[in-house]
This record gives structure tokens, sequence and C-alpha cells, in this order.
């Protein structure tokens, strides 16, 4: 769908549709597990608002993965940055963009006024759910690295990337808060941008150790 945020909407305490945590956790399940011999041991990642909906599915139904990792992801959807970019900005904007004619309000609420509602679906809140599930996760911090190529021949340099940066601060809070519940994860911080060459080499770099929990 053009706007998920990998969850079953709140849509102002009424539920019901879209339920994209739903179709993911039960019916693709079901489809992987009866059509593709799925079996029982499961690891879940996705880069930028997948990292996060990968996090919250391991916090969220405890001993349904085994391993989980954000690429890039907005992992803490409280932070707040009233000078700069914060992740309920993310939400609003994705909901402007992918459904305009919904409010963007109702996937979660108001942060301020359901942050129960918000708390409930927020890896850094849910931190201490994800002991026992292997964790990595990683991010750039926003500055051109090795995959940024400047445009027109070299003339126009790369801009910092806003977006990167906000992910690189909330997937540090999000690792020293799991490092200060004793739970174990794996990171890796880098120079670079929110763009899919830093992703795909994320994925390969950490794929051994997510097959390792589920092979």
């Amino acid at each position: 769908g053009p706007c998920g945020s990998y969850t079953d909407w709140w849509n102002r305490g009424g539920g019901g549709a879209p339920k994209w945590e739903t179709f993911h956790l039960a019916e693709l399940r079901q489809i992987l597990e009866r059509g593709y011999r799925a079996g029982p041991d499961r690891a879940v990642a996705g880069n930028a608002m997948g990292g996060l909906g990968a996090l919250a599915y391991a916090a969220r139904h405890r001993g349904l993965f085994r391993a989980a990792a954000s690429f890039s992801g907005p992992v803490h959807t409280l932070h707040r940055d009233p000078a700069g970019l914060d992740v309920a900005d993310l939400v609003e904007l994705s909901v402007a963009i992918g459904a305009p004619s919904l409010d963007w309000t109702d996937v979660w609420g108001d942060p301020d006024e359901q942050r129960v509602v918000w708390r409930q679906h927020n890896p850094y809140d849910l931190a201490g759910r994800l002991a026992g599930v292997r964790v990595h996760v990683s991010a750039g911090d926003g500055a051109p690295g090795p995959f940024d190529h400047p445009g027109r021949g070299g003339r126009d340099p790369v801009p910092h990337d806003a977006l990167e940066a906000l992910a690189h601060t909330v997937s540090r809070e999000f690792a020293g808060k799991l490092k200060k519940l004793g739970v174990p994860v794996s990171t890796h911080f880098y120079r670079g941008t929110h763009t899919w060459p830093y992703w795909r080499r994320e994925l390969r770099a950490a794929l051994p150790a997510l097959l390792a929990e589920i092979t």
C-alpha cells in the first residue's frame, strides 16, 4: 500500500483497515508456511520504515522472531526535536504523500494525547521485550559517504541528509537503551546517506547472522 507504517491503524480508537501488522504476521505468514514450506524459526529485517516495522514486530510479538535487524530505521518514534525533523514528522509526511485524503493521526493518534498508543508501537519503549532476539542496528550519519557522488560532473555537492541523520540519532538511542537493559545488540554506524547502496551493503553484512538463527 502507499502508506502503512507497519501497523494496524488506530483510526481514533475504532481500529479497522488498513491492518498491515495483521496482514504481515497472520495472513502472509500462513501463505509462506502453507505454500512455501516456511519453518517455525523466523528472522525479520527492513530498511527505513521497514526497520521500524521489523523491530516493532519482533518486540510486540515475543517468540515470533529469533533475529531482527534495522537499517536506517526510525526506531524511536517518540524522539522529539523541536528544531528539526522528528519521527512524528515522518509519519505525518508519509500519510500526506501516500494517503492524502486521510489524517496522519489515524495511524497511532496524536503523539502527546495518545502517547500510550505510540509507546505500544515504539521499539525504544519495547526494547526490553527483545531479550532473546538477536538484534542488529545500523545507520549512516547523513554526511556524503563512499556511495554518494556529486552530480553534473562533480560540480554539485551531495547535501547532508537530514532523514538519515535522524535515523542515526534514534538508532544510537535505541542501541543504548538495549545495552542499559542488558539486551545484546550489534551495531554499525557509518558515514553515508539514506539510499539503497548503503542498505544493500548492510543487508549483505548482517545476513549471515540472521540466517544463523533460522537454519
